[in-house]
């Protein structure tokens, strides 16, 4: 099985350092930015060459749920960082 780059990432942090990583008060105070700085650059590689594309696929790549996609999407959308407009009823994002 091949991860997402996120699902990598996230195995690094369950697997490997979770223990030392989350007991540094330091890091722990840093680490919900740095997956958030992940999670967007992931999100703008997987939405870049598509016009139209599913928020569950977001969230199986990314390994987290859909509604913290959608307020992924829609902070990207609002800093001009991809254009686009969220469908709630097919929940999908679209260009």
């Amino acid at each position: 099985m091949v991860l997402s780059p996120m699902g990598q990432v996230m195995t690094v942090l369950a697997n490997h350092c979770r223990r030392t990583i989350y007991d540094d008060p330091f890091i722990r105070n840093y680490i919900e930015d740095l997956l958030k700085n992940i999670r967007t650059q992931v999100v703008l590689n997987i939405v870049q060459p598509y016009t139209r594309i599913r928020i569950p696929f977001i969230s199986k790549h990314l390994n987290i749920p859909e509604h913290d996609v959608e307020q992924l999407l829609v902070s990207l959308i609002l800093d001009n960082r991809i254009r686009g407009h969220i469908d709630q009823v097919l929940f999908a994002t679209s260009s």
